[in-house]
């Protein structure tokens, strides 16, 4: 989650904006930042997808074109 909420930030997004892109809701998402609950395998593969996005992403900016 730390790398998520790393990701968040440089994004510039808000927790609002995350919980969205992750299909789910804020206090779901507070839960997970704080440990308070652990995902199911179904919200562990979202947020993989979101920070291999995130990565994919910005190595294209940085890409020679």
């Amino acid at each position: 989650m730390k790398k998520v909420e790393a990701v968040r930030v440089r994004e510039g997004m808000t927790k609002t904006e995350l919980a969205t892109e992750l299909g789910t809701t804020k206090d779901a998402l507070r839960a997970w930042m704080t440990g308070r609950t652990v995902g199911r395998s179904e919200t562990v593969a979202k947020l993989k997808t979101f920070l291999t996005k995130t990565k994919t992403a910005q190595a294209s900016d940085i890409a020679p074109q």
